[in-house]
């Protein structure tokens, strides 16, 4: 490791809570204006009871691939409602791409989900992120299932994640020839 990210490593650790999910340096997003009303879940959020519960949570990402006037790809901008969506998969053809995570609540599976997705780990299952996909960023969608089976939808933001409506059926498209992916 760099001797910078070494020493940043040093310095977060000795500021971060003591937290399981500190040591993914990889989940760290560098802190932007959030909008009026917006809720952001990170590693420190205390959300309600449902979410609370520790056990195996199901993440199925959503790739934001959404496209504004010229071509140009507004994705990374956050997620906006309307935004076409490509659900990740393993492989062309085959059914969509569930990482198995055991955390202590949703912040943590959610950060999980975000390292996996960023090449950085595996879930419980040993499953790693496709290389023919890109990483998870800024305006994806992770779709969450807690062990009670309580779904939610967290938007990847600059810093966190902020909680969703459930995308309209609509705004799902297909992965291959997304931009998402090399796939044809």
């Amino acid at each position: 490791m760099p001797p910078f990210l070494d020493n940043l490593a040093r310095r977060l650790r000795a500021v971060l809570p003591a937290h399981p999910s500190r040591h993914y340096l990889a989940a760290l997003r560098l802190a932007a204006p959030r909008r009026p009303g917006a809720e952001v879940f990170t590693a420190t959020s205390t959300l309600a009871p449902t979410f609370s519960e520790p056990g195996q949570y199901q993440v199925a990402v959503l790739l934001n691939v959404a496209l504004g006037p010229g071509g140009v790809q507004v994705n990374f901008d956050g997620f906006q409602d309307g935004h076409e969506l490509a659900v990740a998969s393993p492989t062309e053809g085959s059914p969509l791409l569930i990482l198995t995570i055991t955390a202590q609540d949703l912040p943590c599976a959610a950060d999980r989900a975000f390292v996996i997705g960023n090449r950085q780990d595996t879930d419980d299952n040993g499953v790693e992120w496709p290389a023919d996909l890109r990483s998870v960023s800024v305006g994806d969608v992770l779709h969450t299932v807690s062990p009670s089976g309580h779904q939610c939808y967290l938007a990847v933001a600059p810093r966190g994640f902020t909680h969703i409506d459930p995308p309209r059926r609509d705004s799902i498209v297909a992965l291959a020839g997304s931009s998402a992916t090399s796939r044809v």
